[in-house]
């Protein structure tokens, strides 16, 4: 090979490297999965849960409550349909309000137009009228705009909790923090809470995305740890994983000394509530089904975590993982080949032990060809470093190059 196209072959990976980095950060900023595998995502994330330790402290920056079992009927065209129970909810505002030790309270419940009731106005005044306190919204696409709420008014203090899928892939696994050009829960909580945000530059597929002047992604790959995936409430420290609110904050059960309200106006201080279904809202994910309101708690703890943002070094050893693929499909250079031809070389009798070893090696080989490769440094940056790479657009892509250069040169 003369030194002329070894130097074309590194100008080739060098500029295809630069080019599939860029394309793999606009396809990490889609909010579905493009390739993502269930499997290996549930298996690698149960490795995450052994490595974690049982005496690790539980998040106690935020107090969950369920109102799943506060249910309440509205009379629509359909028929009557299931709400929550909007009386006892403008309670518990007030008595929120009335406390104020709370940092931050979100809503996740339905105030969609068309499920009114008569407790409508006192419900969306007390909203309206508290600090620190938002809604959720939704997105519909048919008319491509938000739906409309039981109140405009509450638009100006409501975020967008929706999540997007694939008819190949109908699970959350990724959030989306920019929505439809506004603000998601997530995004909403961390202006609030961190006092940061994500601004987008560009418009459409190649945009790009900066918090704070540093470039990060508008999606997320959502690592889910705690599983809220049963009714099972307990945990080590003795205090529920949510609350329900009619039985356990006005109800009859006490959790600790003194009243059951009392110890909850005092757990919530200085915290963020989160209000929602915790019970019959639940989302097919990667690790078992959770609930929305607490898959939405996630998204923001994962800008909390800063875990959007775009790592140099990271990019980095990426773009060399990259960089040497392109040199090997330029250069026809693969495992197999290489243990073929060193085969080649050890063809006496007193090496045949150690030629059919070889044999056995070269025949395994693609099993170590660069998806599989990608596809291992993917998931050992999950489990020890918490960051994901993207493994089925670089594998699309080296594939059709490799096809490419088999065509240029004729062959089989």
């Amino acid at each position: 090979m003369t030194r002329a196209k070894r130097n074309r072959d590194r100008v080739i990976a060098f500029i295809a490297s630069i080019v599939l980095i860029c394309l793999v950060y606009f396809f990490n900023n889609q909010p579905f999965p493009f390739g993502g595998s269930t499997t290996f995502l549930t298996f690698f994330e149960s490795l995450i849960q052994l490595r974690k330790s049982s005496h690790e402290p539980e998040d106690d920056t935020r107090v969950f409550v369920n109102v799943g079992y506060d249910a309440d009927l509205a009379l629509t065209r359909h028929g009557k349909e299931k709400i929550t129970d909007r009386q006892i909810l403008t309670r518990f505002l007030k008595d929120l309000e009335g406390k104020n030790n709370y940092r931050q309270v979100f809503i996740d419940i339905r105030f969609e137009e068309g499920l009114n009731t008569e407790y409508d106005s006192l419900l969306v005044d007390q909203i309206l009228n508290m600090r620190d306190v938002f809604v959720a919204k939704h997105w519909n696409p048919s008319e491509q705009a938000p739906e409309p709420l039981i109140d405009e008014r509450l638009l100006n203090k409501s975020a967008y909790a929706d999540y997007a899928t694939t008819i190949f892939n109908t699970a959350f696994s990724r959030y989306e923090f920019l929505q439809h050009k506004d603000t998601s829960v997530a995004l909403k909580l961390y202006a609030a809470l961190d006092k940061r945000s994500i601004r987008q530059v560009g418009n459409g597929f190649f945009s790009l995305f900066f918090d704070g002047g540093r470039l990060c992604n508008n999606a997320s790959f959502i690592k889910i740890h705690d599983d809220y995936s049963s009714a099972e409430r307990g945990t080590l420290s003795g205090k529920p994983k949510y609350y329900n609110l009619g039985e356990d904050i006005y109800g009859v059960f006490q959790y600790g000394s003194g009243t059951a309200f009392s110890k909850f106006m005092d757990d919530c201080d200085g915290k963020i509530i989160i209000l929602g279904d915790f019970v019959f809202d639940m989302h097919d994910t990667y690790y078992k089904k959770q609930p929305g309101p607490y898959l939405n708690y996630l998204g923001y703890q994962s800008l909390h975590k800063k875990e959007h943002f775009v790592s140099f070094w990271t990019g980095l050893i990426v773009f060399v993982l990259y960089y040497l693929t392109f040199i090997m499909i330029t250069r026809r250079f693969t495992l197999g080949t290489a243990i073929a031809a060193l085969r080649r070389r050890i063809s006496k009798k007193p090496r045949r032990l150690l030629s059919g070893s070889l044999l056995v090696l070269e025949l395994l080989a693609p099993l170590f060809e660069y998806p599989a490769l990608l596809l291992l440094f993917s998931y050992i940056s999950v489990v020890f470093f918490d960051k994901g790479i993207s493994v089925f657009i670089p594998s699309v892509f080296f594939a059709l190059m490799d096809y490419c250069y088999k065509i240029a040169r004729h062959e089989n």
